[in-house]
């Protein structure tokens, strides 16, 4: 904060200040541009949830604060109220259970590939890397692990993937 512990700084003033620098955070945070089309596109055909290593309250409020919440409602598991962070198949199934749905039914995006991807996949779910760097050139991908680079790919390939489990039924 720049300040040296010498200089005193009261409970108020760091109070002061930290209420600051949350207020600058919150007010800095920003959907990626995609977001907010691709769930639209989504919401009418999909079921959409959250599973977030965040605490519940922290990733609600993000979400409010972005205008992403809507679109998820009440479906949102966090390790805090869960009690197992992701990578746990415990989390993801919890998710699987929010929206009603088998894990075979679900698909999982994040953009983390082992806690996101590879916990997704190991639950039994579709798991989907959101791979914004294009690291994917660096790291070896499982085969089961479908690699997206933005989220304006998901309609047609949840759409397709859609289709085909309805047939396979």
């Amino acid at each position: 904060m720049g300040a040296s512990t010498k200089a005193g700084l009261s409970d108020q003033e760091a109070s002061a200040w930290f209420a600051g620098y949350q207020a600058h955070r919150h007010a800095s945070q920003a959907p990626f541009p995609d977001a907010e089309p691709t769930l639209k596109k989504l919401a009418p055909d999909f079921r959409l949830g959250v599973v977030s290593n965040s605490s519940a309250d922290h990733q609600r409020h993000k979400l409010d604060t972005i205008g992403l919440l809507s679109y998820f409602g009440d479906r949102l598991i966090c390790s805090d109220q869960h009690g197992a962070p992701k990578p746990a198949a415990s989390i993801f199934l919890a998710g699987c259970t929010t929206l009603g749905l088998q894990p075979h039914e679900v698909a999982y995006i994040g953009d983390k590939y082992d806690t996101d991807a590879i916990g997704a996949h190991q639950a039994g779910l579709h798991g989907f890397w959101l791979d914004r760097a294009n690291d994917n050139a660096t790291t070896t991908v499982n085969a089961d692990i479908r690699v997206i680079h933005s989220l304006n790919e998901l309609q047609d390939i949840l759409t397709a993937r859609n289709s085909e489990l309805r047939l396979e039924c």
